[in-house]
């Protein structure tokens, strides 16, 4: 059986789909009892396909959720741990209730590689090579992931038509800790806002639910934010405006 790492609902854009039918068949006698196998019929919607994510693809997702875990183990305990293992003691919701010895591993199946220093950290993999300090290491630092939010976060005025989940017309980008990024408020119903920061000049924005997704891929510009939606490619552009009281810096 081929392991999918990731299925249609965390595909930006696209929604799970829907089972069409379901199919029952007889399998050969064992113990003298007939076990039945279950066919599902899964039709995905146009455009939509199982992604399989590479190891570096993992590694990304892994360090994203992993620095989230660190955030929130230090606001909840005032320190960072020891070590990851930590984490996963503290409250395995922390690690997705993955078990420590494979949350604290990369896409390539390598242990990250975690530093404290004067309250700050910094994970990192040695990438496809294996070897921490090459050039295809991936890493993140809280210390500089700290500067590009700051940088960004802020309210910005959008055009009120853009989604019509959304009945504000301003959108904040909080400094506040969500999972493995930030929040984005307002939530849209069922859909829960939250951002990050991707590269020093861009930022991924998405309001989730269970099946589906709105995600923004914008550019960052001292006064604005400007993209489209993936999926629709709808155009985007959000204006730096004066913020209220629920913005935490």
């Amino acid at each position: 059986m081929e392991y999918l790492e990731r299925d249609p609902r965390s595909v930006p854009g696209c929604s799970v789909g829907r089972v069409v039918s379901v199919k029952r068949r007889p399998e050969r006698m064992r113990f003298g009892f007939a076990f039945l196998s279950v066919l599902l019929v899964l039709v995905l919607p146009s455009g939509c396909s199982i992604h399989r994510q590479t190891p570096g693809e993992v590694t990304a997702a892994k360090l994203r959720q992993m620095h989230g875990a660190l955030l929130e183990f230090r606001a909840l305990d005032g320190r960072l741990p020891d070590s990851l293992e930590l984490v996963c003691r503290r409250d395995g919701r922390l690690c997705e209730l993955e078990a420590a010895i494979s949350w604290k591993t990369d896409g390539w199946g390598r242990m990250f590689r975690y530093v404290r220093s004067d309250g700050e950290f910094e994970l990192r993999s040695g990438g496809p090579d294996g070897l921490i300090g090459t050039a295809d290491d991936m890493e993140i630092s809280s210390l500089i992931e700290r500067g590009r939010v700051h940088a960004v976060a802020a309210c910005y005025l959008t055009p009120r038509a853009w989604w019509n989940q959304l009945a504000d017309n301003v959108i904040v980008l909080d400094t506040v800790p969500r999972g493995s990024g930030y929040t984005l408020l307002p939530d849209a119903g069922e859909y829960v806002g939250r951002w990050v920061p991707e590269g020093f000049d861009s930022v991924r924005l998405a309001w989730i639910r269970a099946d589906q997704s709105m995600t923004l891929r914008l550019r960052s510009y001292a006064d604005s934010l400007v993209g489209r939606a993936v999926g629709t490619g709808r155009r985007f552009v959000g204006v730096k405006t004066s913020c209220p009281d629920q913005l935490g810096r």
